[in-house]
């Protein structure tokens, strides 16, 4: 019925005109400052004690997403990422400057490129470690374009001391992002990383959702199920 639809969205709804440049010089200044509170909230930053284990993301979404991100491709390599994790990265390398990146889990080295890419459009200068288990899976397209500030290391998550000594990573600058894409040895791999890890570092783990990489075909190595941690 159009006059319902024009009752719950057009007179409901009064949007500014786009020829109010008046309205958005407000708008502007209003989202500068949302986003400078947001940002200075003490209450920003919460133990992972306080966090509840649940997502506001409905599971149906997630699974279609991920379906997507699944044959993404950047500059003709796949990086396996959603839109949101490009905007989030984006947005963490700018607020964090990080002079150190370290990715378990390279795959195709497609992210690890982007990352380089990434810092480079923001004038960071950072290295980038990257680390796998089977170097074979380097896209040759990666392998070509692989930037200078790019390192590939072969390494198993499950011996990360072997890779990720305390010599080299002791030498490292800080701030960090160090990545967990690799879902090998969790307990380890943050066991390790925690001895060296600074206040204001980052650990990203990625790919939480127990339910997610079974539907879309990516339930892992060998079908092995996720396991509740």
């Amino acid at each position: 019925d159009k006059g319902k639809m024009a009752d719950k969205t057009f007179i409901s709804y009064e949007p500014p005109f786009a020829n109010d440049p008046e309205h958005y010089r407000q708008l502007y200044v209003d989202q500068t400052k949302e986003r400078a509170r947001r940002l200075e909230d003490p209450n920003r930053f919460q133990p992972i004690s306080k966090r509840e284990d649940r997502s506001d993301l409905p599971a149906a979404g997630n699974i279609w997403k991920s379906k997507g991100k699944y044959v993404s491709l950047y500059r003709g390599f796949d990086v396996c990422k959603c839109p949101e994790d490009f905007v989030l990265y984006h947005q963490l390398f700018w607020y964090l400057k990080p002079a150190t990146v370290i990715e378990l889990g390279t795959n195709t080295g497609g992210m690890a490129v982007w990352i380089s890419d990434t810092l480079k459009l923001l004038d960071i200068s950072c290295q980038v470690y990257s680390m796998d288990i089977d170097p074979t899976l380097l896209s040759p397209i990666v392998k070509k374009l692989k930037p200078d500030n790019v390192t590939f290391l072969e390494g198993d998550s499950h011996a990360i001391e072997k890779t990720f000594t305390s010599e080299f990573v002791g030498k490292l600058p800080h701030p960090w992002v160090v990545i967990e894409d690799a879902h090998a040895n969790m307990y380890g791999v943050l066991e390790h990383f925690h001895l060296y890890l600074k206040e204001g570092d980052y650990l990203v783990v990625e790919d939480t959702d127990p339910t997610t990489a079974a539907e879309v075909g990516m339930g892992g190595v060998n079908k092995q199920a996720y396991t509740t941690m």
